[in-house]
């Protein structure tokens, strides 16, 4: 927990370090406590590598829970690796928090270095993103844009605005500039 946060992905990502499920739990917890107190801030902490670093806490722990549904898989002979449980939660945290699709699949893979787990990040990716659409319909992003009061262009038109035309907009006459205007072609 007192490493650098690169330092912390590795360990999560490592199939040499045994996370116990308490350690876990108390890491999620802390990390999203700290997400929590700075995400509103005007501090840049980040919200991306927090979110890794929790997704890889709640992978380990599913890890646990998967074992207790699924004894079988327990079997050495059919043992998941640790560190694909952590990717896992990583990608399903991130997919859920940023509403992120293909480009997070494209830096988890490039993160992992294995092709095998693209199915499974695909798959994890659709259902952490489908479920963050249902239950909260905004990024964590996008509602620090609204916070901030940034104008932001959506992709489905107002309903307000819906029964407007561009002529219901526009001046008339129509003002036309050159390619490279100067400021006083510009002004009224």
């Amino acid at each position: 927990m007192f490493e650098t946060q690169s330092n912390t992905i590795k360990s999560f990502m490592s199939d040499k370090r045994t996370i116990l499920f308490e350690n876990a739990l108390i890491f999620a917890c802390v990390w999203y406590f700290f997400l929590i107190m700075t995400s509103g801030t005007a501090c840049p902490l980040g919200i991306f590598i927090p979110s890794i670093l929790i997704g890889c806490a709640l992978g380990h722990m599913y890890r646990f829970l998967h074992y207790a549904i699924f004894p079988l898989d327990a079997d050495p002979k059919n043992n998941i690796p640790a560190t694909t449980f952590a990717i896992m939660g990583a990608t399903a945290m991130l997919a859920g928090a940023t509403r992120m699709t293909y480009s997070l699949a494209v830096i988890m893979l490039e993160t992992t270095s294995s092709v095998e787990l693209f199915l499974p990040i695909i798959f994890t990716l659709f259902i952490s993103y489908g479920s963050g659409t249902i239950l909260i319909d905004k990024s964590i992003y996008l509602g620090a844009l609204r916070t901030k009061n940034i104008p932001l262009l959506v992709k489905d038109v107002p309903k307000v605005n819906r029964h407007l035309r561009a002529q219901d907009l526009m001046a008339a006459p129509v003002r036309k500039f050159h390619f490279l205007p100067k400021v006083e072609d510009i002004s009224y």
